[in-house]
């Protein structure tokens, strides 16, 4: 497509399971950077998407030499679109959610790999879901450079059952073992950026600043006048940019 080469792939994550995911490849003419090294972004949906909801931004990235790998959860029922079911569905949240992080760590393994990957330039990206997950692999893996959590909780064993299963997802109770203020301090020096929503719902205000406040150094936060599904495209600009700071790339489109 374009700039870029799509693949759908499965590579080895968390207890032995298989991650659905893309990985988007800079490739065509007029790239900026010619054939490598390139550095890497992790992409993590939010509950209830999957690997589709960030193909559009990974795409742009890699018109200015950049690779994705995008990530299907554990807990989305179908993994690969359409109706094929998964058949290794995590038994409970705490499985699901240890499992996350195994895979978010797996596609670190995976970038590692390939030659054109500059393994030293790999940033993570995650959306509500994926940015509480990011907030907890941020304190346990040490080879993602920078973060972008994304409307995130630091609590998320406070939601209630009925309310944290989105579609797709699981409706049991999420370990507060797991919460991921207990592992966002832990970043070593990886730089954080938090971007909340002034109109979300589902993150308040004191939740959001509670969930920087915990965040190890450096880490920058912003603020915009969205909700919780609208912040993705309104903070996109920002999120490049600062992406392309840490990790040595320029946006130019």
């Amino acid at each position: 497509q374009g700039a870029a080469t799509v693949q759908s792939i499965s590579y080895a994550g968390g207890m032995g399971y298989r991650v659905p995911a893309y990985l988007i490849l800079p490739r065509g003419a007029g790239l900026p950077r010619g054939e490598g090294p390139y550095p890497a972004v992790i992409y993590l949906h939010e509950g209830g998407g999957d690997r589709e909801q960030f193909l559009s931004e990974a795409l742009m990235l890699a018109e200015e030499g950049v690779e994705s790998l995008l990530l299907t959860s554990p807990f989305v029922t179908y993994p690969y679109g359409g109706d094929e079911i998964r058949e290794d569905y995590p038994g409970t949240a705490r499985e699901g959610s240890i499992r996350q992080i195994m895979d978010i760590q797996g596609g670190v393994d995976l970038l590692e790999t390939i030659p054109e990957v500059d393994a030293s330039r790999i940033g993570y990206v995650g959306h509500s879901f994926g940015a509480v997950h990011g907030g907890i692999t941020a304190g346990v893996e040490r080879r993602i450079r920078a973060y972008v959590l994304i409307a995130g909780l630091p609590r998320t064993s406070e939601m209630q059952a009925s309310t944290s299963a989105a579609p797709g997802m699981l409706a049991t109770e999420f370990d507060p073992a797991l919460d991921a203020i207990h592992y966002v301090g832990h970043g070593s020096t990886a730089a954080i950026l938090f971007q909340f929503g002034e109109l979300d719902t589902l993150v308040d205000p004191g939740e959001a600043r509670v969930f920087f406040d915990a965040a190890s150094e450096p880490k920058t936060i912003l603020w915009y006048p969205a909700d919780h599904s609208s912040l993705v495209w309104k903070g996109r600009e920002d999120r490049l940019r600062w992406l392309g700071e840490q990790l040595g790339f320029m946006i130019t489109n």
